[in-house]
């Protein structure tokens, strides 16, 4: 695996550097300074002086979640979430990018076949996205889409983050016929689609709802939906 882990002893780094941040949007210079030497720490390099860092609000907390964005996940998993991942086993996560989620699932005892449709597909401006390189980092992610999910009517549908004003979340939905779907995201917020939030009204029932690591600004959590009975 990537970074030299061992499958025994994968770190959950997304979360431990989200716990070394403040995660509030107005934040004392000190808090600033410290943020700012948190993020050298990691490595993570800034585009401004480090004297407009302690002035301004937060700039290292964005910082940081871009970072994190982009090599482990959208969302932060801290061990309230994974174990709910855990208790719904089998999953099938669709969009499953660098694989983070799933693998600190597999490694707390979870059972997850995950999928990603973007592997290596390059933008309209001929650019490849950052974290599509490092599809798969974490966890072997196979390629393919909302389709999948007719092959796994059995397991679980993870669907972390899905993105924003796309189908994709949607289409996920119109597909799956197991009677359980994880979400994590903004519900009706800056996640899936107006069909998404829609489809989960008429067909789904939010049996439980479990809060996660938020960064600054965000109000996302885990929402664990069950199919409502045919009437």
């Amino acid at each position: 695996m990537k970074n030299g882990t061992s499958p025994s002893a994968f770190p959950n780094d997304l979360l431990k550097l989200w716990r070394e941040l403040p995660n509030k949007l107005k934040i004392t210079p000190e808090q600033a300074r410290a943020s700012l030497g948190t993020l050298k720490r990691w490595g993570i390099q800034m585009d401004v002086k480090d004297e407009v860092v302690v002035k301004a609000f937060s700039i290292a907390e964005f910082a940081a979640r871009d970072y994190a964005c982009e090599r482990w996940a959208w969302a932060v998993p801290d061990e309230k979430a994974i174990k709910t991942l855990v208790e719904h086993s089998p999953v099938v996560e669709i969009g499953a990018g660098t694989g983070y989620w799933a693998r600190l699932a597999t490694e707390a005892g979870g059972d997850v076949v995950a999928y990603d449709s973007r592997m290596g597909q390059r933008t309209a401006k001929k650019k490849r996205h950052r974290w599509v390189k490092e599809c798969g980092a974490y966890f072997p992610v196979r390629r393919g889409g909302a389709g999948m999910v007719r092959f796994h009517p059995r397991r679980t549908l993870f669907l972390c983050w899905p993105p924003y004003k796309l189908p994709m979340a949607s289409r996920c939905l119109a597909n799956y016929a197991g009677r359980t779907v994880i979400f994590v995201g903004e519900l009706g917020g800056c996640t899936g689609d107006d069909a998404f939030y829609e489809a989960v009204d008429r067909d789904w029932r939010i049996e439980k709802v479990v809060a996660i690591p938020q960064w600054i600004g965000l109000h996302d959590r885990m929402f664990v939906l069950t199919r409502k009975e045919m009437e």
